[in-house]
């Protein structure tokens, strides 16, 4: 089996905000398998929050092909998780070892899900993200989300006290859609978060990611309701954070640029469905390669985040789009 790398930059159709900081756009690695007349795809997706880049996740795959030759796919599946230490260059290869081995089996083993046209899968739907910015540019965001076929919305929030605002503005253009909200960690006090999440469940607000940074939410928030979750996305990275985010969260945003891959995403939704935690698919502004693969945790999610392909201008992988790596 031989591999090749593709260095890419998916545009974003806005500038995309949130507590970390505003891009323009996303850097991505295109993995590319082949064995005899079988291709497959993966993609490792790098905002510039994490440690890796372009050059990390192509030395760490192009080392690992060195070290292991042109074994099948069964060897690279089972070596690259004990060989690879870099997440999105694990991800990218585990979830093209998994198209690899839909399209080898004929697609009667196994069948990997694709993403439709409003970012669902399995009728579960998928939110559609407004980035931060301007209060006026709320609407024309939720606009763009109806017209791609999106019913239910992730509003991105600073962590300070014009949270109230950008909530009541998305109200007024979308009043009858739930939504979701993600802090990335910007809360820093305690009770300043738990009175915003009161303030949120009073709302058609379903679930309210990573609340507060990392290490720093150190007991549950009381008195929320129960339809109210708060998500751990930071706070978690994999499995064996599990026991420690259900002391105080009510369920975990699994991410295969964090998890390093299909195979170990399915290990963690199996046993965080296990301990009840409510899980949510999530994605790093990943295009088409990237959320088709993580769309085969929605049997196991109560909620989609998903809409990557729906964020960016240029995706090579699209419904009609040819991209031209060779």
């Amino acid at each position: 089996m031989k591999l090749y790398c593709y260095p890419y930059q998916l545009k974003f159709r806005h500038p995309f905000g949130i507590a970390h900081g505003t891009r323009t756009h996303t850097d991505v690695v295109y993995v590319k398998l082949v064995q005899e007349n079988y291709v497959a795809w993966g993609e490792a997706s790098l905002p510039p929050y994490l440690k890796d880049t372009q050059e990390s996740v192509m030395l760490a795959l192009h080392e690992f092909q060195r070290e292991v030759g042109h074994e099948n796919w069964e060897s690279w599946q089972c070596l690259s998780e004990k060989m690879i230490s870099n997440m999105p260059a694990r991800a990218a290869l585990d979830m093209a070892l998994w198209q690899m081995r839909v399209e080898m089996a004929g697609k009667k083993e196994i069948d990997m899900i694709k993403v439709d046209g409003n970012g669902s899968s399995h009728k579960k739907p998928s939110f559609f993200t407004i980035g931060l910015g301007e209060k006026s540019e709320i609407s024309h965001k939720v606009k763009e989300g109806l017209a791609f076929g999106f019913q239910f919305f992730k509003i991105k929030l600073r962590g300070d006290e014009g949270d109230y605002e950008i909530i009541e503005e998305f109200e007024k253009c979308a009043a009858p859609f739930s939504f979701g909200v993600d802090i990335n960690g910007g809360r820093k006090e305690h009770a300043a978060a738990e009175d915003f999440l009161h303030f949120l469940s009073a709302k058609k607000c379903l679930f309210a990611e990573q609340p507060m940074a990392i290490g720093k939410q150190n007991k549950r928030f009381s008195g929320l309701g129960e339809k109210l979750k708060v998500i751990a996305d930071e706070s978690f990275q994999g499995i064996e954070d599990l026991q420690r985010i259900s002391e105080n969260y009510d369920g975990i945003n699994i991410k295969l640029m964090k998890c390093g891959g299909l195979t170990q995403g399915i290990r963690i939704a199996e046993k965080a469905s296990a301990m009840d935690l409510k899980i949510l698919v999530g994605s790093m502004s990943e295009s088409t390669i990237g959320c088709s693969a993580a769309a085969n945790l929605s049997s196991w999610a109560e909620w989609l985040d998903l809409d990557g392909p729906f964020l960016v201008v240029n995706d090579p992988f699209a419904e009609g789009s040819v991209h031209h790596f060779q």
